[in-house]
């Protein structure tokens, strides 16, 4: 089953621009390409690499912007080829809030 159109303006607001009146919900009737014991695999597989991903953010849920006091999410930029990892504000990319980023090595360390 899917479900399409159940958030209006997605862009701009986000989950708060929920729209229950025009949800369609779509019911596949095709036949299955992989087998459950393939998807039950692949799921695990995709479940364990995004806990272990925890560890490389490990103040999830425990800071706060200092801005609107909302919840950071991680991101990402590349600088001469390093990874340079950021907690922001959630609400940032909204722009609902000034996005308040912050090196992760400095704030962890």
């Amino acid at each position: 089953m899917s479900v399409y159109g159940k958030y209006r303006n997605y862009s701009q607001l986000g989950r708060k621009g929920l729209d229950i009146e025009n949800i369609i919900d779509v019911r596949g009737n095709h036949e299955k390409i992989v087998d459950m014991d393939t998807w039950n695999k692949a799921q695990k597989i995709l479940h364990d690499s995004c806990c272990n991903n925890k560890i490389m953010r490990p103040l999830i849920g425990v800071l706060r912007c200092p801005q609107c006091g909302g919840e950071v999410r991680t991101s990402y930029t590349k600088n001469n080829n390093k990874l340079i990892r950021y907690y922001s504000c959630k609400k940032g990319v909204l722009g609902g809030c000034h996005a308040n980023s912050i090196n992760a090595e400095i704030v962890e360390y």
